[in-house]
């Protein structure tokens, strides 16, 4: 912790101490407690992560435990960063020691949230909801629960800080978050934070040296859970542009921007398909969203949390959604509706994380598979140097593009050795062109190919100036070899 981040957290903790401000359990409090054992659940996770690199893997299955909060009498909210790659959710009681399997409904990884459901157990009918504070005060405290061992549930204070923009990495945009200073070690994410009786929200994340943490508030919550109950669950809401800080002088006035306009920020391209390209094009300043002013940085003033990235009403906004929006072109002032599209509806070119399991092919030892930030972040800590430059130059590109007709950008991840691919093991992370003389857009498009001639005999890839060849005489005696070699299944 550097000296400055200390200093903070010294005064915050010396005002904790001073009573400034008050930690006291109100009377509400104490009424609501005993029925916290029907409110709050420990949840018990099981998940198997795959291997990128290699999708017919799991990695050792990893047990997580955190916590669930029902919103009604069957279902329960709880962070999608406990309960991702589950094989198994367990749902137990406070005070026992029994856990049940329970059903994951939905599971949003942009969100950061996902939507539980008890149907068919011992707790259907029984769960009792806590009201949701949307937007529970500032610089006030809360009660933050979680259940230590034995089954008893502790409660401590949560003194709710600032709003920020909260990213789980860099492939994912940030969410709408509160920070907030506890003086209780959470034990597990999921744990809720309660104000005058209400849920203000699920704790994101929490380090226990700084005693700082991260909650998701309770307006995301009940956006989330409104929109997960349906069928045609879209996801996060997507304006469909991506934009740059505009301080510069010379170039606004370039832009014609008018002297008398201090705000806005430059439009870099719009994604097609998304309501942005109805209306924006590239080099435009946009100076208005939802009748809140956007500064050169990129920020707006928000009633409740203070100065934020404007991307935040986008967060706070819902698919279908229409937007008033201001922009510059050319010095004239427009104006128009954006309609926010929907994660679900617009696909990437290269998504930030795999479906489970990701779709992959192997011929001749040549495994094939399409590009994603999943695939990207098993390079470890510091991804962005340590994976493979072109193929995070074209992550970079491709997460704001549209994949209208199924565009992905198919690789050869590697080649596992073998008499047939001599020559070729030290070929990996290739951007795939050509199967067969076809070219090919995706790992759909290689699947394609292969059924239509019944194998893969010539691949090229982008930096290379002559083919692979495989003997197709060889392959189906490769193929069998390598799988019983490798411990391969039959290809998805």
């Amino acid at each position: 912790m550097n000296a400055s981040v200390f200093r903070r957290f010294a005064s915050a903790l010396l005002g904790i101490a001073l009573g400034l401000p008050s930690f006291a359990e109100t009377d509400h409090e104490r009424e609501e407690w005993p029925a916290l054992r029907w409110t709050v659940f420990p949840l018990r996770v099981t998940a198997q992560r795959t291997v990128p690199a290699q999708p017919w893997k799991k990695e050792s299955p990893e047990r997580r435990t955190g916590y669930a909060v029902a919103i009604s009498s069957n279902r329960l909210l709880t962070v999608e960063s406990l309960v991702r790659d589950h094989t198994l959710v367990e749902l137990g009681q406070s005070e026992t020691a029994r856990f049940v399997g329970i059903r994951v409904v939905r599971a949003d990884r942009e969100r950061n949230l996902a939507l539980l459901d008890v149907t068919g157990t011992p707790f259907e009918g029984q769960l009792h909801p806590l009201p949701m504070a949307d937007r529970p005060a500032l610089n006030r405290s809360g009660t933050l629960v979680h259940i230590v061992e034995g089954g008893a549930f502790q409660k401590g204070a949560a003194l709710l800080l600032r709003g920020l923009m909260e990213g789980t990495d860099e492939s994912i945009p940030p969410i709408p978050a509160l920070s907030f200073l506890s003086e209780l070690p959470v034990n597990g994410n999921g744990a809720p934070v309660l104000m005058e009786g209400a849920l203000a929200g699920l704790v994101a994340r929490y380090e226990t040296a700084s005693r700082l943490g991260v909650l998701i508030p309770g307006c995301s919550l009940r956006r989330f859970a409104e929109e997960a109950n349906s069928d045609t669950y879209r996801g996060a809401a997507l304006a469909g542009f991506s934009w740059a800080p505009l301080p510069d002088p010379a170039l606004r006035a370039f832009l014609r921007v008018p002297a008398a306009v201090t705000e806005g920020v430059l439009i870099l391209k719009t994604r097609a398909g998304s309501g942005a390209a109805t209306l924006l094009q590239p080099n435009d300043v946009l100076i208005e969203w939802d009748g809140h002013p956007i500064d050169h940085q990129g920020y707006y003033r928000d009633d409740w949390l203070g100065a934020l990235p404007f991307p935040a009403l986008i967060a706070f906004s819902s698919p279908g959604q229409d937007i008033p929006i201001v922009w510059i072109r050319n010095g004239e002032r427009h104006q128009g509706t954006l309609t926010l599209s929907a994660t679900a509806n617009l696909s990437t070119r290269v998504p930030a994380y795999d479906p489970t399991p990701p779709p992959w092919l192997i011929e001749g030892g040549l495994i094939f598979r399409d590009l994603s930030g999943d695939y990207l972040r098993a390079a470890g800590a510091n991804w962005l140097m340590r994976a493979n430059a072109r193929l995070v130059r074209l992550f970079l590109a491709g997460r704001d593009e549209s994949a209208l007709n199924g565009e992905r950008v198919p690789i050869l991840v590697s080649v596992l050795p073998d008499a047939i691919n001599v020559g070729y093991q030290e070929i990996s992370d290739a951007i795939v062109t050509h199967v067969n003389g076809t070219p090919v857009q995706s790992l759909m498009d290689i699947r394609a190919v292969r059924a239509r001639d019944g194998a893969i005999e010539r691949v090229r890839v982008s930096h290379l100036d002559v083919e692979l060849v495989l003997d197709r005489e060889a392959l189906a005696e490769a193929n069998a070899r390598i799988a019983d070699n490798y411990r391969i299944p039959v290809s998805p």
